[in-house]
């Protein structure tokens, strides 16, 4: 029997938001060192976890978007509280299109942060 849940997204928001700064942490001491490629590694992985923090903080924005449900081991959750929470790298760029009626300038720091990602 299968049994669908939703998130603890308030946990789960707080979780993404200090990992951020955590991840924007680890790039300041990278930088001082010299160490690019890696502060851009970090720099990416901050903005996923802040995009997946406005994600979770306005929730109901993917709702109507992403219909169904995830199974994530013997759990089934809904699919938007699963992208939200989890923030698939293949996902950034139409979640931060939803979170730019909230949040301007998502889309464009979202494609800043891909490339980076790419460097």
């Amino acid at each position: 029997m299968e049994i669908k849940t939703s998130l603890n997204i308030t946990d789960i928001a707080e979780s993404r938001f200090q990992e951020a700064l955590k991840e924007l942490d680890i790039a300041e001491v990278f930088l001082r060192e010299g160490l690019v490629r890696n502060v851009a590694g970090k720099a990416f992985q901050a903005w996923k976890s802040i995009l997946s923090y406005l994600a979770l903080i306005n929730l109901e924005l993917l709702e109507s978007r992403y219909k169904g449900f995830k199974r994530v081991g013997s759990r089934t959750i809904p699919l938007h509280e699963w992208i939200a929470a989890v923030m698939p790298t293949n996902r950034m760029t139409e979640v931060s299109t939803i979170i730019e009626e909230r949040m301007h300038g998502a889309t464009e720091l979202t494609a800043l942060a891909l490339q980076l990602h790419d460097f």
